[in-house]
């Protein structure tokens, strides 16, 4: 099992937080992380309180908490 620094990881995790808000299927090909590494991440931060959307193309689709724990 490959393991990834702190900084690489929270790299990858911001790219699926807004502005860029990229597609877990699109993270994975770019960076060859599996996909289940990338939604346990994003459960990790999720779980801390930040802010991780679960779909980012449609704020429609997100849930009560995404969309509070937004930073406006």
């Amino acid at each position: 099992m490959p393991r990834y620094s702190r900084e690489f990881k929270e790299t990858i995790v911001q790219k699926m937080m807004p502005p860029n808000a990229q597609s877990i299927a699109q993270i994975h090909r770019d960076t060859g992380v599996s996909e289940p590494t990338l939604y346990n991440w994003r459960n990790q931060y999720k779980n801390k309180g930040k802010a991780v959307p679960a779909d980012p193309s449609n704020p429609e689709n997100w849930s009560a908490q995404d969309k509070t724990s937004w930073p406006w």
